[in-house]
Formats: structure tokens, sequence, C-alpha cells
């Protein structure tokens, strides 16, 4: 199983492709997306994680509709785009999540270091927010 995911990749080293070309969650500005997708077909990963904004809801889910609906088709078969939810709000993260389930998303990941766990948890240690998020 190829599988492409946020930090790190497993099973295929020309998966190291794709991750210099995904940094923090941004595709590269001189990254053109016809030489990403033939990046990706080329790979065949079984997971491919659509960029994301940080934090932002709005533009997360603006980058999923336009990945499903027009890059999708142009992306082998097997592989299924997964969407890192962003929000700063429980309500922001949960409406991301019913819009994108809607649009057929069936592959989520969570943003590790949302400002969401800082907000909602009250230790003084950063990391353990992130990990009790």
């Amino acid at each position: 199983m190829n599988l492409l995911i946020e930090h790190r990749l497993v099973d295929d080293p020309l998966c190291n492709i794709l991750y210099a070309l995904k940094v923090q969650h941004v595709i590269l500005p001189f990254v053109q997306e016809q030489n990403l997708i033939e990046k990706i077909n080329l790979i065949q990963p079984d997971i491919f994680i659509v960029p994301d904004e940080w934090d932002d809801p709005n533009a997360t889910y603006r980058n999923a509709k336009y990945w499903v609906n027009v890059l999708k088709p142009q992306l082998p078969e097997k592989t299924n785009l997964m969407v890192v939810l962003q929000g700063s709000t429980y309500s922001s993260l949960s409406s991301l999540y019913n819009n994108c389930e809607s649009l057929g998303y069936k592959h989520f990941a969570f943003n590790h270091a949302s400002s969401y766990y800082q907000v909602n948890n009250s230790n003084p240690n950063k990391l353990i927010n992130q990990m009790l998020g």
C-alpha cells in the first residue's frame, strides 16, 4: 500500500518527490498543478492529502471542493483524497467535516497543532494540549 501522509512517506521511495512538493500543508508556488498531477499518477498513492490552509476552514473547503470536482478525475482510480480538518472552533471543524463529507470525502485527518486545542485545553504545556486535542 502506498500512503502519502503529512510529514513522512512510506512504502515507495518515489514518494519523496511528493513530500518535496508538499511542505507544511502548502504546495510550493513553483510547482505547477499539472506537474503535481503527473507525479501522483506516477506514484499512484492510495491516499493523497489535498492542500489545506492553517486554521482556515473556508479556504480548506474551497481546496477540497476544487480537488474533488476538478482534479480527482485526472488521478488514478485507486487514489482517494483526504482532507486535514482546519478550524479554530469546534463548530468550524464540525462544519468543515460535514461539508467535505457531503462532497464524498471518506478520509479525514486532524491538524495536530490547531489553535483549537490551545483554547479548549487548559494545560500550560502546549504539547500536552495538542496531545489531548
